[in-house]
């Protein structure tokens, strides 16, 4: 499966830019190529499974790897992959929560569930308390666990594959399935949402301690299982759509967040949204 989607995209990268990149210099129609190229790369990911768009994703803000037509069409992976249908997400919302603390304590009885994002564990609704407060649901997809855990081991026989063969042809130390198992780590502590909850509560007191400028949305905690995360819902605007102005008085901001973790909390988080 994975050969069957990887070995068309490198067959085509080699013929377009390595045999005739040279006879193109249409800047335009380069630029054109990169974006058919990265559309076939996302969806080749998107249908390898969630592990390959962890991956994806992980690439996508790798502006020193890949070019910036390819990581703007890589990063639709963060938010818009194909969503699973809203019955289905109802159902695991059901059985996380429970339909009597749904229509008795928190959701307003008119609101509607709107579906604004899909990624690659779960889905984001914008909904509405009781008390009228906006709040954004995250509902993980069914199964995730079964299909994060093929992904990875199939994943981890590549590395062994890889390391196998460096260690025969070249002095190289192995290092591929190590660092498989770090990605494979961190994608299952992705999969409990309870955790993901405690951690945002954590930065959240700690920024608020220090006066830092960020607001870290709060947590509900009723409506917040390991499939099941529900916080405060915040507008705004992705960084890769925002305009130069904004982005040049928000990196002293962003310089100062990542220093007073590093420095000063002590913790990292390394998926600030």
């Amino acid at each position: 499966m994975i050969g069957y989607e990887f070995i068309p995209l490198l067959s085509n990268y080699i013929i377009d830019f390595k045999i005739f990149n040279h006879k193109n210099n249409d800047l335009d129609r380069q630029q054109e190529t990169y974006i058919s190229h990265a559309a076939k790369l996302r969806q080749a990911l998107t249908n390898l499974g969630p592990a390959f768009i962890k991956f994806g994703q992980q690439i996508s803000i790798r502006p020193d790897l890949l070019p910036a037509p390819v990581l703007k069409e890589l990063q639709k992976l963060c938010d818009a992959v194909e969503p699973i249908p809203d019955h289905i997400a109802m159902q695991t919302l059901m059985q996380e929560i429970g339909q009597e603390t749904l229509d008795k304590c928190l959701l307003h009885p008119s609101s509607k569930m709107e579906l604004v994002a899909a990624a690659s564990l779960g889905q984001v609704y914008k909904t509405t308390l009781k008390s009228g407060q906006n709040v954004a649901l995250k509902i993980q997809r069914p199964d995730m666990i079964q299909k994060v855990s093929l992904d990875l081991f199939l994943l981890n026989q590549y590395g062994l594959l890889l390391d196998t063969i460096f260690e025969v042809l070249t002095n190289q130390i192995p290092f591929h399935v190590n660092f498989i198992d770090c990605f494979a780590r961190a994608s299952f502590e992705e999969l409990d949402y309870e955790k993901e909850a405690k951690n945002q509560l954590f930065f959240r007191k700690e920024f608020e301690k220090r006066k830092c400028q960020v607001h870290i949305p709060l947590v509900f905690d009723q409506l917040t299982t390991r499939r099941v995360i529900c916080s405060e819902w915040i507008d705004g605007v992705k960084l890769a759509d925002a305009g130069q102005d904004t982005i040049r008085r928000l990196i002293p901001v962003g310089v100062e967040l990542f220093m007073t973790q590093l420095l000063d909390i002590g913790a990292f988080h390394a998926d600030p949204q």
